[in-house]
């Protein structure tokens, strides 16, 4: 069976370097759209690398001139150059033409792509993630292409939208700008969360990480109205919704999993789950869910639903995909990578849940601190906003702390990139699942 011709179009290829020789202004425009490798024939990119590179030494390009530089690569005759010239008497066409040359070379691409790994996947013992992650990075790279792969911002609208912001924020001084988490001292010491930041709350377990990120997504889905999308990759939905349901009705947590509930805390329990009904609260608890993964399930979520924050409890558990690396604390780095590019590229804020290792626990203060951050210290350094929760009580004696029957949990706000630390104190109700206001501690 004969091969079929890959997709191009030399006519249009032939058009657009005749009007770029004939018209050399706008050679400038057309390098901002075409590149070298989209012409399909050899002759051809050599004709546009040498126009080109002409152009960028300021010389008035002519036959006589490209003639000479052309046939330093190839054997192109000057009548070679001259049909292209005599085929195109206006240059209006020229980005028409452009767009001809680069949607065949996607199209090239595309097949290319596909050819390679159709043949990876007749590979015995083929890596199934990593031909997986293979096609979708090599998707993403023709992506780019099919938008140039970049983008500029001229300050002028990055001014006009941000003076916009700001007397939005000047309109309503002392309010709180970004996502309200529904905890008063926190919301005024981080300004809420602010959409492209990744947010990381850390602590070692059972001190109450889930609790408060769902406590925060029940918030602002049922308070705020915005729409959540929750990862959990440790608890399935079933547990996550009935922590909820306990926080919302006030009824004790223990009581509700036992069955032993009085008339009006079953009551209450109704009312809370058909009101919860109505939030925009999106839970996926997959397991072995992988960054890859995990993108793509948000991109989707943003798309169906318009998002406003993503949760993942927690990183640590999330399976790497990609190439293989040696180290642990490499995957996790690639982790908080993605988390930090999901919330810029979707413009929302992301809570990240994390462990602490186990080095508050061998310190005499047991004082976390960012270097505990388990795994990497990528973490950190991706991070907006990192929150420590801990028994830790502030005090005259700052190395005191709390029984773990206490109710009391600090929420150390150890770094904030665009505002201060502080210190904020959480009240945690047990039977309810449930943290509460306390009140804060800042310093300088």
């Amino acid at each position: 069976m004969q091969e079929k011709m890959l997709p191009q179009n030399i006519e249009a290829e032939v058009a657009l370097l005749g009007a770029m020789i004939n018209y050399n202004e706008i050679i400038d425009e057309v390098a901002e759209v075409v590149r070298e490798e989209y012409f399909y024939l050899d002759n051809n990119r050599v004709i546009f690398r040498s126009l080109t590179y002409l152009y960028s030494q300021g010389k008035k390009i002519d036959l006589i001139y490209l003639s000479e530089e052309v046939t330093k690569e190839r054997d192109i005759s000057k009548y070679e150059l001259t049909c292209m010239t005599n085929a195109v008497m206006t240059s209006d066409n020229w980005r028409e033409h452009s767009n001809i040359i680069k949607e065949k070379y996607i199209l090239r691409r595309v097949i290319e792509q596909s050819r390679t790994l159709e043949a990876k996947c007749f590979t015995p013992s083929v890596d199934v993630d990593g031909v997986v992650s293979e096609a979708e990075r090599d998707i993403l790279s023709i992506a780019d292409t099919s938008t140039n792969g970049f983008r500029l911002s001229s300050f002028s609208d990055l001014m006009d939208r941000n003076l916009a912001s700001l007397e939005l924020v000047h309109l309503h001084k002392g309010e709180v700008s970004g996502l309200k988490t529904g905890y008063e001292e926190l919301d005024n010491l981080t300004s809420g969360f602010q959409p492209g930041d990744l947010i990381i709350i850390a602590a070692r377990p059972s001190v109450g990480k889930t609790t408060l990120a769902l406590n925060i997504a029940e918030h602002i889905s049922m308070n705020e109205k915005k729409p959540v999308l929750f990862f959990s990759l440790e608890m399935s939905e079933e547990q996550l919704g009935n922590r909820v349901i306990s926080a919302r009705s006030g009824v004790a947590y223990e009581k509700m999993k036992s069955g032993f509930m009085e008339a009006d805390e079953w009551q209450s329990i109704v009312h809370s789950g058909n009101e919860l009904k109505d939030a925009p609260l999106h839970i996926n608890d997959q397991c072995n869910l992988t960054q890859m993964n995990l993108r793509h399930i948000a991109k989707k979520a943003k798309r169906e639903h318009d998002i406003k924050v993503l949760i993942v409890d927690y990183m640590q558990l999330l399976r790497y995909q990609g190439k293989k690396v040696e180290r642990r604390d490499l995957e996790v780095a690639e982790f908080s990578r993605e988390l930090k590019a999901i919330a810029k590229d979707l413009s929302i804020p992301v809570i990240a849940l994390s462990q602490l290792n186990r080095g508050v626990e061998a310190r005499s203060d047991e004082k976390p601190r960012l270097s505990d951050l388990r795994e990497s210290g990528s973490i950190e350094q991706d991070a907006d906003v990192v929150i420590l929760m801990s028994k830790r009580k502030v005090s005259s004696n700052a190395d005191e702390f709390v029984s773990d029957e206490s109710p009391e949990v600090l929420i150390d706000v150890a770094k904030q990139r665009n505002g201060p630390c502080g210190w904020v104190w959480l009240e945690f109700d047990k039977a309810t699942v449930k943290f509460k206001d306390k009140k804060a501690y800042n310093f300088d």
